[in-house]
């Protein structure tokens, strides 16, 4: 066994071979820089699953002193205890598995959220799910393996929610999977063209973005035969501005007086800010909503930029006066199921650029409510005229704008 550490330069130049056994498959490092299982002396013991970083091994010996030098085998095939659960819950390991080690405690399981858990190795025995028992695992120190991406989170009709881990080649079978996956640095959700039937309760982590990847127009559908609502935002207690953002996606109402997405920014102190492009629908009954906010933080604003239609907009928009703050800016947006804002007597900025409007869908609100419309056409039935102040049938303060 080496009596120094071999991995600090003591003078040697670039590149001299450095390995202790094994082709580099055996390394030894100081007890003090090791992360490993917790144990009443503090030290490691012998077969602990260890970490250097994102180095991983099991070790050869225990430690009586933190300036004991352990070597440890990045490559084995060792019996340890691993735990039967995965970034969703329980969830039982077979062969083959992905098993990964959490970066404080050590414990092995298939949670791979790379911001809690390394790649550790592959499972070559069984553990039910939700329990923790002795296992065969095959270590394996790959530095290209899935450390997954950070940036982003794959799902697709294909995919599989026990065993994926949200990347291009082993995808997510539900959004639900991924936007519970979502992390502060891991927060772009890719979604592979097909029908995906669940209620979607949105993060409560700002700035995460959702996108379906085909451009056809109803090709990512989003549906629910479940809940209230298709989409549910609740972000709760915020420490700032809170964004979230949809493209290219359609909303299909699967049963009426469904909400399509719900905003809800009680208790946020925060802005809420959403971003819709390319986001259609349709509404299964003229109750169905398509977007529906609660202002439970008055003195907050939710504000919504939209741009781009993606086949039009069955369903009603229904939002609150209840921060003279808020906004509702569309651009080239069809809406075929009108605006409606409530009557209060609170400043809310609406305006609309080159969108298409329902005649007389503009209702509610209140003079002290604006809406500008720039470029916009009325639509009743299949007869388009240029919008005028006849169109909007609201009691909102209006301007129009034909260029």
């Amino acid at each position: 066994m080496p009596t120094i550490d071999l991995y600090v330069n003591t003078g040697m130049t670039a590149g001299t071979e450095l390995s202790s056994t094994g082709e580099g498959r055996h390394l030894t490092f100081e007890e003090s820089v090791l992360t490993h299982p917790s144990h009443t002396d503090g030290m490691v013991d012998y077969g602990d699953p260890i970490l250097v970083g994102d180095i991983v091994g099991v070790s050869f010996s225990a430690a009586a002193a933190q300036t004991d030098l352990i070597a440890i085998d990045t490559e084995g095939a060792w019996w340890q205890s691993v735990v039967g659960l995965n970034d969703l819950g329980i969830s039982a390991v077979a062969r083959g598995d992905r098993i990964y080690i959490n970066r404080t405690t050590c414990v092995l399981s298939k949670i791979s959220n790379p911001g809690t858990n390394v790649f550790f190795g592959l499972a070559m025995g069984t553990v039910g799910a939700g329990l923790t028992a002795v296992c065969a695992v095959k270590v394996h120190q790959d530095p290209n393996q899935p450390q997954l991406d950070t940036q982003y989170l794959v799902v697709s009709k294909n995919g599989n929610d026990t065993k994926g881990t949200g990347t291009w080649a082993n995808p997510l079978l539900t959004i639900q999977a991924a936007l519970d996956l979502v992390t502060a640095t891991r927060k772009t959700i890719y979604v592979l063209g097909g029908s995906y039937d669940e209620p979607l309760v949105w993060p409560t982590i700002p700035g995460v973005y959702l996108t379906g990847l085909n451009r056809n127009w109803k090709t990512t559908i989003l549906d629910t035969s479940e809940e209230d609502a298709v989409i549910t935002v609740t972000p709760g207690v915020q420490t700032e501005t809170f964004d979230m953002s949809l493209e290219n996606v359609y909303i299909d109402h699967a049963i009426a007086g469904q909400d399509g997405i719900a905003l809800n920014n009680t208790g946020m102190t925060k802005k809420l800010n959403v971003y819709l492009r390319d986001v259609g629908g349709d509404a299964d009954s003229a109750s169905d909503r398509f977007i529906v906010t609660t202002q439970g933080d008055t003195s907050n604003a939710i504000r919504i930029y939209w741009e781009g239609d993606n086949g039009g907009v069955e369903g009603t928009i229904v939002m609150v006066a209840g921060n003279d703050g808020n906004r509702f800016y569309a651009t080239n947006v069809v809406l075929n199921g009108g605006l409606s804002t409530s009557a209060a007597a609170v400043a809310f900025d609406i305006r609309f650029f080159r969108c298409t409007i329902l005649h007389e869908g503009v209702t509610g609100g209140n003079a002290a409510q604006t809406i500008i419309a720039a470029g916009c056409f009325s639509a009743t039935g299949g007869t388009f005229a240029a919008l005028d102040t006849a169109d909007l049938a609201g009691s909102h303060t209006e301007t129009v704008i034909i260029p």
